[in-house]
């Protein structure tokens, strides 16, 4: 049973994780260990999307987020060691606008979007100032859906691949190669 069209707008809030690169020619230029890089962060995400053409099972939307995560990695030391390796840290933070295709009524819908954003990397070795790559401009596509448990009140679920492009080293940051980062969060949509 059809329940009306989708909402003109909605306000998420989600918890995410994001996959990071954690290889070779990403640790080597910072003079740190591969293995001291954290391959995946923990962080959170805002969105505010509108619907401005909305019809009876399929509505456009338009829509902005701001994603941060981040996480330290402190390194296993081998048993007899007698220096610790230090950790590291990733930060990725972007800023991504979208267009997307939503399917369903009121209650609840599925959609798929695509964008394009600016994104910060930060690799640095744990306790060091943070190193940052500056503004990248990022390519993103996903999906999710959102359904309502009351009026104004749903879960929401989203998958999203962030193309990030290479960074160029200078005096301040080490660079960074291309690299896609795969997050997936979960959370909450208030309309």
């Amino acid at each position: 049973m059809w329940d009306g069209p989708i909402t003109p707008f909605v306000v998420d809030l989600r918890g995410s994780l994001a996959k990071y690169p954690a290889e070779a020619d990403v640790s080597d230029p910072r003079g740190i260990a591969p293995d001291t890089l954290p391959d995946f962060g923990w962080g959170a995400e805002a969105g505010v999307h509108v619907y401005p053409l909305r019809g009876r099972a399929v509505a456009l939307g338009l829509g902005a987020s701001l994603l941060w995560t981040g996480r330290t990695a402190t390194p296993d030391t081998p048993e007899g060691a007698a220096d610790t390796l230090p950790g590291a840290t990733t930060k990725l933070r972007v800023l991504a606008g979208h267009a997307s295709v939503n399917f369903g009524d009121r209650n609840g819908w599925s959609y798929l979007s695509a964008g394009l954003g600016r994104a910060t990397l930060s690799l640095t070795e744990a306790g060091a100032p943070d190193e940052e790559s500056g503004g990248l401009t990022t390519v993103h596509v996903g999906g999710g859906a959102r359904w309502f448990m009351r009026e104004h009140l749903a879960f929401t679920f989203d998958v999203r691949f962030y193309r990030i492009p290479a960074g160029d080293a200078s005096p301040t940051y080490a660079g960074n190669p291309a690299f896609t980062s795969v997050v997936g969060s979960v959370g909450i949509s208030v309309r």
